[in-house]
């Protein structure tokens, strides 16, 4: 979401509550610490007004199958919800608030009308959010008794009580906070029509407990940048306890005042303080409210009211990229970027003061232009010309109060509200089940399609809104980037992929796709069927019309969402000016590799995007595939070199999991010692970043998940490295090209696990032969620099005919060791036409390609050790010679001929998966390996990151006798060959003077 959280689905979102409410660290005793603002005492939420902040149970496909219907829709300032459940379906009735509750309320209170034939039977459970590693796979809940029935044809306001009510499936006979809410029904019949209006959701907070406050005063007005006093009278205040002046625009926050031990006493003792501090230079020129806040709980009694000037004049920095010190590097106002991170789906002032006092430069806020996918920030548009953007303001006033000289980035959610949605009902996602073509939606939003006109111009329109505000802000200055965010998870993975659903059946998706079909030459009108689309058993769709038509449509998905981002990046860059960087997560060529979205995904148009002069940045997130400590690797999910190849810079969001997160993510990289193991992993991610020059910030989805003294440090310690490493020459020493094929993925079905072998696994297998490693997309393999020695293409079944001559090109000049794999080339992906006889002319091999399923495990001649375990393929491709690798069955699976210059081609039928095997390629081709098999590393002219898989003493090579300095823990040697110790999973960063020359 990073990403982000892969594949969150319904059937996990009561585990997890959705996981986007804050988690505190383990290791803290009694107290959750994301240190939340206040919330008015009658704090009226907007969920019933539009439906959002609100969920059903189960995704659409899940629901059909239980219910005739069961849906949500705003009817004026209500929610009608209507269902009809289908006999012993079980089906659950009931509604999730994603409103999170941070601290305890005295009662909710709604209204409801029953329009249904039976009486309604209510329960409100406040479900407790687990952040106690002893409780971390117990789901509490706190549910309250059945409220009195509501007649047929009656309504009325339900009041929930919270003080009283029984504790469930817990240790404590307390309820913790935060919470979430759910609204459930009791002893609802089977084949029965309901129809309910709920309306005025309220939780009702109680004010600071003892606590009165006869005044607070200030001048009326305050000037940014210069100093206020405020003066507080109040009565029954104990110095233990927190205590706050917040500054509000209601109900948003936008800077808080902690008064000090000693503003707290003389308050305490005297009754009365006085509290002075400079205005913060961002605050915008408003009227706000100052009032007395305790524990969060904000104080019964008077309150002031205070104007704020601001004489900052709004204004865009000036933001570009340049080549600086061998890699593409952000510039503000002519100074270099380095840009050490923090975003969160869950930004509280708890851990983003943490990460601000650990000096992160950069905060990513999440908003949306519209409505979030996922709920977890507030609409910004309300209909019409309303639109409101007070969270953002709270948000960006919260990064900057925590580090005042931090930039901001925007992570624009790319949606559109409900109810405009259900005004725009052809523009809809929808996927193909049993009972039909359903409308599709994501945690509670409702899926446009991508091809919808009608949707781009009002989201471009929200879009331009959301960013006209920001220029008119004092703060705008510091507001430099925009990720543009959309469809599951704001990755980019098209619409219901994460569920494995097939999608778009929309009239309008359909017809965009006939257009697309027509402008290439394509005879083919519909979506193919997922029968189609699935085709169990093939590596590659054969060559009929379902397979063809198949691999275009998936095509159609990458190309609709590139162009869609392209669209959009355009109107950021138009609206500022040019003045504002633009990223997108996108590209995932290694990530996705080897499960069903490497098809569904629409991921795959990564050259197209990078070359969009509009686009700055991609990102991406630590490779899933190998986060383990001993036997982990990380280069990324994306082609990094071809990105910056083209100019472009990446981001890498650390979204590692840890011993201080909950349910199912829960992980010790050490179980002898969680944070021990945790910091390591961390080293890691930093190394790899420092050596290859990229932008980096953590990501959590909860605020628990770096809640600890001992990672907060550690993270100072990195971000002030990732400072001074700037000055140091990134120019990667990569004499290793692992080349990805991005068109390639259309014509593989998503079941197929090849994909996993060739993009995932070899490329760990190669990572861990002690040479660092580049990953390129085959496209550019005419950007290759001269240094590189090895070039492993390691699937391009169905690359473009451009490409493949590319690839012929390298082949044809010599000069060095090229490994091919598989039956390169054999699909035209203009056409998809087979071509049984196009991998034998590449390579001038004799390879024959089968449309057969046949083993795919395979063996080397020389000593019988299995280097592929792949169970079976279709097609497969062999020798009809014998050579170094043979099939199960027998037949050759590997062959090699010189090339000239002193190269060599080296084909294989699977990929070899064996890092022994690829060292030994690797040291014959000449490439410099720096440290023994298994190791990994990571190379450029000055800093280069080592990774050890055992602990011991292990002898490291360098190219030149040069002094080296692990920049973590000090460890110094000088020499050509060196012996250095290693704890088990230990990275170290060398940083080498003048190796580059």
């Amino acid at each position: 979401m990073g990403g982000t959280f892969v594949n969150m689905s319904f059937c996990r979102v009561f585990i997890a509550a959705i996981v986007f409410a804050g988690l505190a660290s383990s290791g803290v005793a009694a107290d959750y610490e994301d240190d939340a603002y206040s919330r008015p005492v009658e704090d009226r939420l907007s969920c019933f007004d539009s439906t959002w902040g609100m969920m059903l149970s189960g995704n659409t496909v899940q629901r059909s199958a239980q219910f005739h219907w069961n849906e949500l829709a705003p009817v004026g300032q209500a929610t009608e919800w209507r269902f009809k459940r289908k006999g012993g379906s079980g089906g659950g009735t009931h509604i999730l608030l994603t409103e999170t509750l941070r601290r305890a309320p005295e009662r909710i209170s709604f209204h409801v009308r029953n329009n249904s034939p039976k009486p309604l039977s209510f329960v409100v459970c406040v479900y407790e959010m687990d952040w106690d590693k002893s409780r971390e796979k117990q789901y509490s809940a706190c549910a309250m008794p059945y409220l009195p029935a509501i007649a047929p044809g009656a309504e009325a306001d339900v009041f929930v009580t919270l003080a009283d009510a029984p504790i469930q499936q817990s240790e404590d006979t307390k309820m913790r906070y935060p919470a979430r809410m759910s609204i459930n029904l009791n002893e609802v019949e089977d084949e029965t029509e309901y129809d309910i209006f709920l309306s005025d959701l309220t939780v009702h907070y109680p004010g600071a407990s003892d606590v009165t406050v006869a005044a607070v005063t200030a001048p009326e007005q305050m000037t940014a940048g210069e100093r206020i006093e405020f003066a507080v009278t109040a009565s029954g205040l104990n110095p233990e306890r927190a205590a706050d002046i917040e500054l509000r625009d209601e109900p948003r926050v936008l800077w808080r005042i902690r008064l000090t031990p000693e503003e707290k006493d003389a308050l305490a003792k005297a009754g009365a303080t006085s509290v002075a501090r400079e205005v913060p230079w961002y605050l915008p020129p408003r009227e706000l409210t100052a009032g007395l806040v305790v524990d969060g709980y904000r104080a019964a009694g008077e309150a002031a009211r205070v104007r704020v000037a601001n004489k900052e004049a709004p204004a865009l920095s000036t933001v570009e990229r340049r080549d600086y010190n061998g890699r593409p590097t952000f510039f503000v106002n002519d100074k270099p970027l380095t840009w050490s991170g923090y975003a969160s789906y869950d930004y509280q002032p708890g851990n983003v003061n943490e990460f601000g006092a650990s000096g992160a430069d950069m905060f990513v806020v999440a908003t949306n232009a519209g409505q979030h996918i996922h709920q977890i920030a507030a609409p910004t548009w309300k209909g019409g010309d309303v639109y409101d953007f007070g969270e953002l303001d709270e948000r960006i006033a919260m990064g900057l109060q925590a580090n005042p000289e931090a930039f901001i980035t925007l992570r624009v959610s790319l949606a559109l509200p409900t109810p405009w949605v259900r005004q725009h009902d052809d523009s809809r996602v929808r996927v193909r089940s049993d009972a039909g073509d359903l409308p599709w939606e994501e945690t509670g939003c409702p899926a446009v399609s991508l091809a919808s006109e009608k949707w781009r111009i009002q989201q471009a329109e929200c879009l331009r809104r959301l960013l006209q505000h920001c220029k008119q802000q004092p703060y705008a200055k510091r507001v430099i980037a925009v990720i543009l965010g959309g469809e599951v998870t704001e990755e980019w993975f098209a619409w219901a992929s994460n569920d494995g659903q097939y999608g778009d059946y929309s009239a309008t998706n359909t017809e965009a796709f006939a257009a697309w079909c027509k402008n290439k030459g394509l005879p083919f009108t519909a979506v193919p069927l997922p029968a189609d689309r699935n085709r169990a058993g093939y590596d590659t769709y054969p060559a009929d019309e379902a397979g063809k038509s198949s691999a275009a449509y998936a095509q159609f998905c990458s190309d609709m969402s590139q162009e869609t981002i392209a669209y959009f990046a355009k109107v950021v860059k138009d609206e500022t000016d040019r003045q504002c960087l633009v990223g997108v997560f996108y590209g995932y060529v290694v990530q996705l590799a080897g499960e069903p979205r490497q098809h569904l995904s629409g991921h795959y148009a990564l050259r197209a995007l990078l070359d969009d002069e509009n686009i700055d940045h991609v990102l991406g997130i630590p490779l899933h595939n190998f986060r383990r400590l001993n036997d982990g690797y990380d280069l990324y999910t994306s082609a990094t070199e071809s990105i910056f190849a083209h100019g472009k810079s990446y981001v890498n969001e650390n979204d590692l999991f840890s011993w201080l997160h909950n349910s199912i993510w829960y992980t010790e990289y050490d179980p002898a010692d969680p944070r021990k193991g945790a910091i390591r992993m961390h080293q890691r991610v930093a190394a790899n970043d420092m050596v290859h020059g990229v932008s980096r910030q953590w990501f959590s989805l909860l605020a628990s998940w770096h809640h600890d003294a001992g990672l907060q440090e550690e993270f100072a310690r990195e971000i002030a490295l990732n400072r001074s490493v700037s000055e140091y020459d990134r120019t990667s020493m990569d004499e290793v090209a692992f080349v990805i094929d991005d068109a390639t993925f259309a014509s593989m079905p998503p079941a197929s696990p090849l994909p996993r072998a060739t993009n995932a696994d070899l490329l760990y297998a190669l990572g861990r032969t002690g040479a660092p490693v580049g990953v390129w997309l085959l496209s550019d393999l005419d950007r290759l620099p001269e240094r590189i020695r090895v070039v492993v293409v390691a699937s391009a079944t169905a690359a473009r005919t451009e490409d493949i001559a590319k690839l012929r090109e390298v082949i044809k000049r010599g000069g060095k060791t090229v490994v091919v794999i598989g039956p390169a080339g054999l699909v035209d992906p203009a056409t998809m036409e087979w071509n049984f006889d196009a991998t034998r002319e590449l390579t001038g091999l004799p390879v024959t390609i089968e449309d057969a399923a046949a083993p795919g495990a395979a063996t080397l001649v020389a000593d019988g050790k299995e280097v592929s375990s792949i169970a079976a393929l279709r097609p497969r491709a062999y020798s009809d010679e014998s050579g170094w690798l043979q099939y199960r069955d027998g037949k050759a699976a590997g062959g090699e001929r010189a090339l000239d210059n002193g190269g060599r081609l080296i084909w294989s039928g699977v990929p070899p998966l064996d890092s022994a095997l690829l060292r030994m390629w690797l040291e014959a081709a000449g490439v410099h390996c720096y440290a023994p098999v298994g190791f990994t590393v990571h190379a450029s002219a000055e800093l280069i990151a080592v990774t050890a898989p055992v602990a011991g003493e292990a002898v490291l090579h360098w190219p030149g006798a040069l002094p080296v300095t692990d920049l973590f823990d000090g460890w110094a040697g000088s020499g050509k060959r060196m012996t250095c110790p290693f704890e088990a999973g230990q990275t170290r960063l060398f940083a080498i003077a003048g190796l580059a020359g």
